[in-house]
């Protein structure tokens, strides 16, 4: 059985450069307070743009599951209820809101400060501006958590190269010698860069750092032409000052990848299942700080111990699939 994943991410909306708009929308529920939300969702969404992650698993060509995440860097500042008005007899509640809307990529900020000395506190749009940016929280939560699941199985490619070998050690042990080489999926980091600009802040060209909470992702697009011996590392390098954030990029690029060996003979009966530890594709720069490198591919050769020779034979396949530690048979 065949089973491959398709997913694209892309920006819908473009957006604006100001940082806080003002729009009329209206909002359709069962309830007061779902028309409420869904004015706000359709207010931030138009305004500020939003993510969309579209996942299709298909198993032998049949589509099994289509999964959209969608999430809006932006959340609501302010807002004043026009109309409310409840059909019949459906029941259904239509709202009209006039939505201030700010847009902010996901950091620590003030979300909203007094401008008078007054003790006077609008307790409801302080509400909603809370429960607005966390949304906005849990949204980009399930939105990176769903590009990171696919490292490393989906965002690397690995494939065999060349011939094989089997050699016997000094001690008569018999290897099976494998060349291979993989690489990054483009496509993946494209879309996981596009992500993370809703995440944090692009950093100046030359910055680093070292940070106590958060860190920075990089993305190495390659080395570009310079003077003999002084070539210049071309990074953009994204500050991301959320912790859970960041922990969850470092949990992902934690440098444990494997190549899974799975050798089976014509019987369908396993001959080798096993892992064997690879080069990772990306850096840590500095403390809590990774560099993914686009152009980099790793190749060697995957020496892989036969200890059942008498169950191979002429129409015995090889499998190689990256994987992470924890899916490794005694890893």
């Amino acid at each position: 059985m065949s089973q491959k994943v398709m997913w694209c991410i892309g920006l819908i909306l473009t957006l604006i450069a100001s940082p806080v708009y003002a729009i009329v929308v209206t909002g359709e529920a069962s309830t007061f307070e779902l028309a409420k939300q869904q004015a706000f969702r359709n207010a931030v969404e138009h305004q500020v743009g939003v993510i969309v992650d579209s996942e299709r698993t298909t198993i032998d060509n049949d589509v099994k599951q289509n999964q959209i995440l969608s999430f809006s860097a932006g959340y609501v500042l302010d807002y004043t209820i026009l109309s409310h008005d409840v059909t019949e007899p459906e029941g259904i509640h239509i709202v009209t809101v006039d939505v201030e809307v700010a847009s902010s990529v996901l950091k620590n900020f003030i979300l909203s400060r007094s401008d008078s000395s007054t003790s006077e506190l609008r307790g409801s749009v302080l509400r909603e501006q809370i429960q607005s940016y966390q949304q906005q929280l849990e949204e980009a939560d399930r939105l990176l958590s769903n590009m990171l699941k696919y490292h490393p199985t989906q965002s690397q490619h690995i494939r065999l190269t060349g011939e094989h070998s089997v050699i016997v050690d000094s001690r008569r042990n018999v290897y099976l010698n494998l060349p291979y080489e993989y690489f990054w999926n483009i496509d993946y980091l494209k879309s996981l860069e596009e992500l993370i600009q809703s995440l944090g802040e692009r950093m100046p060209r030359h910055e680093h750092g070292h940070w106590r909470i958060g860190g920075a992702l990089g993305f190495d697009t390659g080395v570009r032409p310079g003077i003999l011996f002084n070539a210049e590392t071309k990074i953009r390098r994204y500050r991301i000052t959320d912790k859970t954030f960041m922990d969850a990029i470092k949990q992902s690029f934690d440098n444990r990848e494997f190549v899974l060996i799975t050798i089976n003979s014509s019987h369908n009966q396993s001959v080798i299942n096993t892992c064997v530890r690879v080069d990772s594709l990306y850096s840590n720069a500095g403390l809590n700080d990774i560099v993914l490198r686009s152009k980099r591919s790793t190749t060697g050769v995957l020496s892989v111990p036969i200890d059942a020779p008498e169950l191979l034979d002429d129409n015995t396949t090889i499998e190689v699939s990256l994987q992470k530690g924890s899916n490794c048979p005694l890893v």
